[in-house]
């Protein structure tokens, strides 16, 4: 990398950012490159390919963008590794938001660069769909790990009663009835009493709660719905 010319270093920096694939639009978002300089950047990225850095792909993810990948994991980690902090932190905010009006639809992908990017907030509502999205193809694992991801991001209120909730619905298809009492009880601490969330919460207590034998348990949540 080092024996490249400084263009060609700051290309392959600004697409280390998106991970092993990345768009000839994404690259510009992060370089800040004015239309009229598309040519320009189109010229660097053939340079990298002809070097066989990387490789055009015949088919992309967002149509009318030209999709690239590093012929090599090491080759982007070298480049990545590059960057300053500021650089990462500030590349990965223009990531986010490139990919989120380019359409992404990978949830997961969008929350981890909203999150490197410091915008926590934002990753946790990303990692909010990313929770249903693996709930819907019943990943039960990448669920509870992006609930603690959410969680780890400052999650609170509605939203963090919603990720306790789900993290109490996969730990139940899971059959650990204990764990997903302990996350309903504290989905409902976080949802507004009485409430949807709330309910869902109370619902999946009382479900773990029967299977455990805890019937005392079951008599408080009777009462409380009462």
């Amino acid at each position: 990398l080092e024996r490249l010319s400084a263009d060609l270093r700051r290309v392959l920096r600004a697409a280390s950012v998106f991970g092993q694939v990345f768009w000839t639009g994404a690259v510009s978002a992060l370089l800040g490159v004015a239309p009229s300089q598309g040519g320009e950047l189109k010229g660097v990225l053939s340079s990298l390919a002809d070097n066989e850095l990387i490789v055009a792909r015949p088919a992309s993810q967002f149509p009318g963008e030209q999709e690239y990948a590093f012929r090599h994991s090491l080759v982007r980690e070298g480049a990545y590794s590059a960057l300053t902090d500021s650089d990462r932190v500030l590349g990965h905010k223009l990531a986010a938001g490139w990919l989120e009006q380019a359409g992404a639809a990978d949830a997961m992908v969008l929350a981890e660069h909203f999150e490197r990017g410091g915008s926590a907030e934002r990753a946790v509502v990303c990692y909010l769909r990313a929770v249903e999205q693996a709930l819907e193809g019943d990943d039960l694992v990448s669920v509870l790990a992006r609930v603690e991801r959410a969680i780890a991001c400052g999650a609170s209120g509605e939203a963090l009663a919603s990720l306790r909730v789900a993290s109490a619905l996969a730990h139940r298809w899971r059959g650990e009835f204990k764990e997903a009492a302990r996350e309903g009880s504290a989905a409902m601490e976080a949802s507004r009493p009485q409430g949807t969330l709330w309910l869902r919460a109370l619902s999946e207590v009382a479900v773990a709660s029967s299977k455990i034998g805890d019937t005392g348990r079951l008599v408080e949540l009777s009462r409380a719905l009462l």
